[in-house]
């Protein structure tokens, strides 16, 4: 992922008029850590704020709990822990405040939040830029 928009290898929505063509893709641009990582815009439903989560009954270091969406009990995974990035660690309310969670669709139909340190932007990225 390009550490910056100057570097020729994507556009920032918003900010500049994206290049439409066969070789560019729409991708959500996040955080974990100092590392950028990104997820194809069709991949991600909506970036929602983190509520308070319920814990699960296993101990799985990168499942911090779950919450209701509706009648939906959605699992959250926390890709920090899952990389590697963090050591697993009990999280609070206080913890979650400013950590956003991308809400996606799961292969079953039912819904998954990955749990981030934040989100960036929508960008257009040549497909050859993405790894």
């Amino acid at each position: 992922m390009p550490r910056n928009r100057d570097m020729g290898y994507g556009l920032r929505s918003g900010h500049d008029v994206p290049v439409q063509g066969a070789g560019m893709r729409a991708m959500v641009v996040f955080c974990i850590g100092a590392q950028a990582h990104a997820l194809p815009v069709g991949d991600v439903h909506e970036c929602i704020p983190a509520p308070a989560l319920s814990a699960f009954a296993l101990d799985l270091p990168h499942l911090p709990g779950w919450f209701w969406l509706g009648n939906a009990r959605v699992p959250v995974i926390d890709l920090a822990v899952l990389m590697g990035v963090r050591p697993p660690a009990v999280l609070h309310a206080a913890d979650l405040l400013y950590r956003p969670l991308l809400l996606c669709r799961d292969v079953g139909g039912g819904w998954v939040a990955l749990l981030v340190d934040r989100v960036m932007d929508v960008m257009e990225v040549r497909a050859d830029a993405i790894r």
